[in-house]
């Protein structure tokens, strides 16, 4: 009985940590050419490391099939790991995607570890006319939004996964391996102009737009 516990345990704790691997942003309508521009993000949200040797990519049409299968590699705690077609510099593994653009019929993409526990899926476009399943293994009736061409498909905040086409945007902003939601946004928003005898100053009001915090010795 021990035992029995002890292995439902470790696999309670194991889909946890799994449930926690999610695609954070993918591009699979770049501009021109999609061979070698295609890109996709996962993002790990837990508070551990995550080997995810075995685990797989797959896209669908009329359905899904594996387009890449992970080598040996880890994912560390709150990161990015980005796979990339060629053109893509700086991505941590390089594959042959070749996702769906969508059009006329749901497309999907979805990735998924090698015992079957885990799966984050996408679908995009519709209608569902393959009726292909979402991460409930029912079919999918929420779409994320319709696909654009050099634009991706976003999670609004990273790592944020409550199943729904909410989460998720069409952003021009590609973030490829890094935060869809921390940017160095400043804003001017006013500007004075002193004169005092033969002196002129001049005064500005800065605003940080950003998400982040930015160290004003690097502005210029």
């Amino acid at each position: 009985m021990k035992a029995l516990s002890l292995c439902i345990f470790f696999l309670f704790s194991l889909s946890i940590l799994y449930s926690n691997i999610l695609i954070n942003e993918v591009l699979v309508d770049p501009e021109g050419s999609d061979e070698g521009n295609e890109w996709i993000e996962l993002y790990n949200n837990s508070a551990e490391t995550v080997n995810l040797t075995g685990w797989k990519i797959q896209s669908a049409g009329t359905s899904f099939t594996t387009n890449y299968t992970f080598p040996e590699i880890s994912i560390q705690p709150d990161s990015f790991l980005l796979i990339a077609e060629s053109n893509i510099p700086n991505a941590h593994l390089y594959a042959n995607l070749s996702f769906q653009n969508g059009g006329s019929a749901s497309d999907g993409i979805r990735i998924t570890s090698p015992d079957g526990q885990w799966s984050d899926t996408i679908i995009y476009d519709s209608p569902n006319s393959n009726l292909l399943a979402d991460d409930t293994g029912n079919t999918a009736t929420d779409f994320v939004p319709e696909t654009e061409c050099m634009k991706s498909f976003s999670r609004i905040q990273d790592g944020f996964d409550s199943n729904s086409s909410s989460d998720w945007t069409l952003s021009e902003r590609l973030t490829p391996g890094k935060s869809n939601t921390d940017f160095i946004d400043i804003e001017i928003s006013a500007c004075y102009v002193i004169k005092t005898g033969f002196s002129i100053n001049i005064h500005t009001i800065v605003h940080n737009l950003s998400t982040i915090p930015v160290d004003i010795s690097t502005l210029c």
